[in-house]
């Protein structure tokens, strides 16, 4: 018998929970390029600089992650032509244009013999303007853009007064000590400890995540578990740069970030640490608000996927959260959500 080839997945119509929207529709990239022409002028990218090919790498993300919580709320919406029979989808970008009106992702039935994708992406419109015309005639009413934060004020700043701010910080530098700066992990850890069958914290660490990078910190992480020593040592160190950012915060609201935290799929809001140097910001923390009002500092994230994140609440207005002075590392790709 010839060999056995598996079914095609069937394609699917209503998003399913945290599908990508890439996998749900198809969106050639002429149309987001054209969506970044159309929407408020946003610089798209980290550095001062794109590489090739990531001029509008944020945007992706943005789009894609706006897309899984406006399923999650059930905000992706359908119509049928059934004059002509036709299927359509939208929903809202959250973005808008120079006059401030949101632009639309309208969709059609793909068409195309074997597409893996049920949708195919007509345009991003304008309501009324254009193919926005189609969207009108359609639905009604408009899609509504995605909500983070249940429309409360209070989730989105952080309000001292209500409790302290406790951290899983054992969590922080055990399970996730490949995001922590490589002068952090230097100047508190011994050499033998970061020497792991042969193999240097300085060789390893700016390498892309690979099966031996990810054992190598796995056990860097067990190292410092078992060692009380450097452990205390590593969460005061932490501590501090976690007072540090309360005191910013104190100082100015607005260095808290809302952010929408893709893996709890729920709002937070963002604080800058600063471990290496005082003066320079290394991660952001994720800060959840508890029924009780108190704060939980659930987990550190790099700097650009703190960006995007936060993007999807709104362009952030701060000091320490800026496109131009992101580095974006290879070696942290396989884990953006947690």
């Amino acid at each position: 018998p010839g060999p056995v080839h598996p079914e095609p997945e069937p394609r699917v119509k209503v998003p399913m929970p945290d599908q990508r929207l890439y996998d749900w529709a198809f969106i050639y990239r002429v149309k987001v390029e054209a969506l970044a022409d159309l929407c408020l002028p946003e610089k798209w990218y980290y550095g001062t600089a794109p590489e090739p090919g990531r001029e509008l790498a944020i945007l992706y993300n943005y789009l894609d992650y706006t897309f899984r919580r406006l399923s999650f709320e059930k905000k992706v919406r359908f119509a049928e032509d059934t004059a002509r029979g036709e299927e359509y989808a939208a929903f809202n970008t959250g973005l808008v244009d120079r006059k401030y009106e949101y632009i639309y992702a309208l969709f059609t039935r793909n068409t195309r013999p074997a597409a893996r994708q049920y949708w195919f992406l007509l345009d991003f419109v304008v309501a009324g303007e254009d193919g926005g015309k189609t969207l009108v005639s359609l639905f009604n009413p408009l899609p509504q853009r995605a909500d983070y934060f249940e429309n409360k004020i209070e989730n989105m700043l952080y309000d001292a007064s209500t409790g302290d701010l406790s951290c899983d910080y054992i969590h922080m530098l055990t399970e996730r000590c490949f995001r922590l700066p490589l002068e952090f992990l230097e100047d508190n850890c011994p050499a033998d400890m970061l020497c792991i069958d042969g193999v240097t914290l300085q060789e390893i660490y700016h390498r892309p995540m690979d099966e031996e990078k990810k054992a190598y910190f796995r056990e860097l992480g067990s190292r410092i578990k078992n060692t009380p020593r450097i452990l205390n040592r590593l969460k005061n160190r932490l501590a501090d740069a976690v007072e540090l950012a309360l005191k910013r915060v104190a100082w100015n609201y607005k260095t808290a970030i809302p952010t929408y935290y893709p893996k709890n799929n729920s709002g937070s809001l963002l604080l800058p640490l600063a471990l290496a140097d005082e003066d320079h910001v290394d991660l952001a923390l994720v800060v959840e608000r508890q029924p009780s009002g108190s704060y939980q500092g659930q987990t550190i994230l790099p700097l650009d996927i703190a960006y995007s994140n936060s993007r999807l609440v709104a362009r952030p207005d701060s000091d320490w959260l800026q496109t131009d002075t992101i580095a974006v590392d290879p070696g942290d790709r396989d884990l953006e959500e947690s």
